[in-house]
């Protein structure tokens, strides 16, 4: 684990309670998805200590479950492993985390820190009780492409190094985010999310190239709600 200055964060209680039921039910999965990205980005004579510390999830559409992923992997990283893990949402056209309870509606986020309005102590929040923290988007932007650049989110990033052990951002989705391209340039490996029955094969090849064609490193596929044979009354309660 990497040396950070000590530093805490304000502390936010979600207020979502069926989302820390669901994620606590996901640490297995994400889990599967950690182990994949390490395998895909550690050499064979790397030091068993080291991992990745950038990891973009990214799903094609809105909606296919790419926030859902990015939380649950974030859970998993500072629960389960200890690591000190921020959610970068970097969604600014469609935000989710604070519409979810989990961040404050008021803070201004993201587009605030960009804009050079505050300071990243100031619009980090320490999750609770899931354990990560999380810099939400904040106010939404119909066209985010002034403030996400590759400077801006190297500049972004190298604060979050000096903080965290690893960054999970959850990104815009494919198909109508071009500041994609910057996001996938600055991390390490992403998690291509695709939506079960909405997405054929021919098109999740494309999607596929889509991100190593904008200088992105696959570390791992999520095929995500693949049908599950639950009786109705048990699908209800999730």
């Amino acid at each position: 684990m990497v040396t950070m200055q000590d530093q805490s964060f304000q502390l936010f209680t979600c207020r979502n309670s069926k989302l820390v039921r669901n994620l606590g039910w996901l640490l297995p999965f994400s889990e599967d998805l950690w182990n994949r990205i390490v395998t895909s980005t550690t050499s064979p004579d790397a030091a068993s200590t080291t991992h990745p510390r950038r990891i973009s999830v990214v799903g094609v559409h809105e909606g296919d479950g790419a926030s859902t992923v990015t939380y649950g992997l974030a859970h998993y990283l500072s629960e389960t492993l200890g690591y000190r893990t921020c959610v970068l949402e970097a969604d600014l056209r469609a935000p989710a985390s604070q519409a979810s309870g989990l961040a404050p509606s008021s803070s201004i986020g993201l587009k605030g820190l960009l804009a050079g309005e505050c300071g990243a102590d100031e619009v980090i929040f320490h999750v609770d009780p899931l354990g990560f923290h999380i810099l939400p988007s904040g106010p939404t932007i119909v066209s985010p492409t002034a403030l996400i650049n590759e400077r801006s989110l190297h500049s972004t990033l190298q604060v979050l190094d000096t903080l965290f052990d690893v960054v999970v951002v959850d990104s815009p989705a494919l198909n109508n985010g071009p500041e994609n391209r910057a996001i996938l340039h600055s991390v390490d490996a992403s998690i291509l999310v695709l939506k079960s029955g909405r997405i054929a094969p021919a098109q999740a090849s494309y999607w596929l190239g889509k991100v190593h064609e904008n200088g992105g490193k696959i570390g791992a596929v999520c095929l995500n709600g693949v049908k599950f044979g639950l009786p109705s009354f048990l699908r209800n309660l999730l």
